[in-house]
């Protein structure tokens, strides 16, 4: 059953987000010197394995913006300190593994970004580029976390290629039981997720440069850990004050964190790849040290080979097992007589068990040396032999293992009705408590989109009364009274127009110096347009910067260009949607290229339509005699073929 939620919550799709906040420029007490402008954190692990931890860390202490607190799942009590997770971003997450035949606990193809239909792909990564523009305007930092990420960073690493990948790890057993307690999926295939999670997460991150932190010794170290993070980020930091605030943050007594579980390396249900990998970030982080990628990704890709080797050696081998029906799942009686004979059968199985274990080992040591002694040649060859010996011991051993239990079983009395009993009644209880799972899920469902439902009347409303109060301040702009007060004031905005505007700038400086002061334009939906008069000089043009001004960054119709000639000719009409642009920068409106002449009469018009809201552009006034005509200039810059 493929479940497309995370952490006892469900992920409500956001149609828009609330605006940027300056939630990043809050005191931090413990920063001395912030991080880089621009730093990028992608906080990525299995579920239930610490991450909310580390991104409120970066968000209170160390200063990292994950957002405001209206943008995040909110809390509840499996994180009552809540999530750090951009409700958007979670919505983007599950659209991504949809497409891609996913779950959060149903990972995808590690390639599935390169099967994606192109429209589909163009899509995501259109929402995904959006959400990351939105969300770093006007914020220095930026981080953003969601355990999806991990499955889901192939797409978002194209949209931030400098990104900094933060790696939370967890006891295997420990993160498994957390996920089991929310009644979700059965531990085994909860374990069998911690391998495939950060096999996904090591693969998609190499090259960048990414810090890991385990979660144990988060609790344990926090200080320590903190700092050499805060390092690996270019923060600067003051340790007393440090230590104040992961008092404050970091809770190492509650029962969510320490939670008891088995051993994972005396554990039979952990894999031996997930044990291997484990031990060594265990140890690596037990050390104080950051892991040795090259040898982790060798391991990597050592414990992938063996198990596709182990794969195939299933599917060509015949199994004596199905040739006996449902033995394999039957209860055994073994009578009496045999019991002494099964023991010592037993023993001698379980040795040779661990036997294979060991020989396991050698093995994905050896591949594991294989793929890192590229350099040498003979060395090459040596372990490739001494390969091919462990994996024909492998396989030897394999089939002795076969065969003693394939004995055990022909000396035992099955008692098959005992066994169809007990598995009825199992599940028929599995049936039932299906049965009040679903209607629980159904009561969550309802629930949400109720609430769903209130929350996209009370945007509507807001929405509505923002146009409306833009309407009225732009009729009170253009109102007479006001073009009297800009007459007198004569105000120049000349200042604010930033760097993006310098070729605008550089075009139109020689009517600032002959006195014209920048301003905006007067409402150009309430006129039919507003006309320019343009220089005379011999070029081929094929596009024209304006800076457009709106007072409410969303709302229909377009904003347009048209070039007159001086014979009244139209030769230039074109227009882009007015919710495709940004407020205050430059906008290109692109058309065939255009021939002009260095006769007098060209003229450039600009004009609103269908707009439900105001919008404007900078222009150049002048009065002359200040109670004089009012003079005006376009404020452009027209780029050459």
């Amino acid at each position: 059953m493929r479940v497309n939620q995370d952490e006892s919550r469900a992920a409500p799709e956001s149609s828009s987000a609330a605006p940027p906040s300056l939630s990043s420029s809050k005191s931090r007490p413990a920063v001395l010197s912030p991080a880089p402008a621009g730093t990028t954190v992608a906080v990525l692990s299995l579920s239930r394995s610490g991450s909310s931890l580390v991104a409120r860390v970066l968000h209170e202490v160390l200063g990292i913006d994950f957002g405001e607190p209206i943008e995040h799942i909110p809390a509840n009590r499996n994180n009552p300190d809540g999530y750090f997770e951009q409700a958007e971003l979670v919505a983007i997450d599950d659209a991504i593994l949809a497409a891609a035949g996913g779950a959060v606990f149903d990972p995808p193809a590690a390639d599935y970004a390169g099967r994606l239909e192109p429209s589909v792909l163009q899509a995501l990564m259109r929402r995904i580029r959006d959400f990351v523009e939105y969300r770093t305007l006007n914020r220095q930092t930026f981080g953003l976390k969601d355990p999806r990420l991990a499955l889901t960073f192939p797409l978002w690493k194209r949209a931030m290629p400098t990104a900094i990948p933060v790696i939370v790890f967890r006891d295997p057993g420990a993160a498994a039981v957390s996920i089991v307690d929310q009644g979700r999926i059965p531990l085994q295939q909860a374990l069998d997720l911690w391998f495939e999670y950060y096999w996904d997460i090591f693969q998609h991150t190499s090259g960048m440069p990414r810090y890991v932190v385990s979660f144990e010794r988060l609790l344990a170290a926090p200080d320590h850990i903190v700092s050499d993070l805060a390092r690996h980020l270019g923060i600067d930091l003051d340790e007393d004050a440090l230590t104040r605030e992961l008092q404050r943050v970091v809770h190492p007594d509650r029962p969510a964190s320490s939670k008891k579980v088995e051993p994972t390396d005396l554990s039979p249900y952990v894999s031996p790849e997930t044990k291997l990998v484990y031990g060594y970030l265990r140890a690596r982080a037990d050390a104080g040290r950051q892991p040795d990628f090259d040898y982790l990704g060798a391991m990597f890709a050592g414990l992938r080979a063996h198990r596709e080797y182990a794969r195939r050696e299933a599917e060509q081998r015949p199994s004596a097992f199905a040739k006996r029906g449902n033995v394999g799942t039957a209860s055994v009686a073994i009578t009496p007589a045999g019991a002494g004979e099964v023991g010592r059968r037993r023993v001698e199985t379980e040795g040779l068990q661990n036997a294979l274990q060991m020989r396991t080992a050698e093995l994905l040591d050896a591949q594991a040396a294989l793929a890192r002694a590229c350099a040498d040649q003979r060395e090459v060859e040596q372990l490739q032999n001494r390969i091919e010996r462990l994996l024909s011991d492998l396989k030897r051993k394999d089939e002795e293992t076969d065969r003693v239990v394939l004995q055990a079983i022909e000396r035992a009395d099955l008692s098959t009705e005992r066994m169809r009993e007990d598995l009825l009644r199992s599940q028929r209880a599995e049936v039932a408590r299906f049965a009040r799972q679903i209607g629980d899920k159904e009561r969550d469902i309802h629930e949400l989109r109720h609430a769903r439902y209130l929350d996209h009347l009370d945007l509507d409303a807001s929405r509505r009364a923002a146009e409306d109060l833009a309407t009225r301040l732009a009729r009170l702009i253009d109102s007479r009274f006001m073009r009297l007060l800009a007459r007198l004031r004569q105000d120049d905005l000349w200042a604010i127009i930033g760097p993006a505007g310098a070729e605008i700038k550089a075009q139109s400086q020689c009517w600032h110096r002959r006195g014209f002061r920048l301003q905006t334009s007067r409402d150009l939906t309430s006129v039919p347009y507003q006309e320019y008069r343009m220089r005379g000089e011999n070029r081929d043009i094929r596009a024209v910067l304006l800076a457009p001004v709106m007072d409410v960054p969303w709302g229909d119709g377009v904003l347009g260009v048209e070039i007159v000639s001086p014979d009244d000719r139209i030769v230039v009409n074109t227009a882009r949607p007015i919710g495709s642009l940004t407020n205050g920068q430059p906008a290109e409106f692109s058309f065939p290229p255009v021939s002009l002449t260095s006769s007098r009469g060209w003229r450039l018009r600009v004009f609103g339509r269908s707009a439900t809201t105001p919008v404007r552009v900078f222009e150049f006034r002048r009065y002359r005699l200040r109670f004089g005509p009012l003079v005006r200039r376009s404020f452009c810059a027209f780029l050459s073929v």
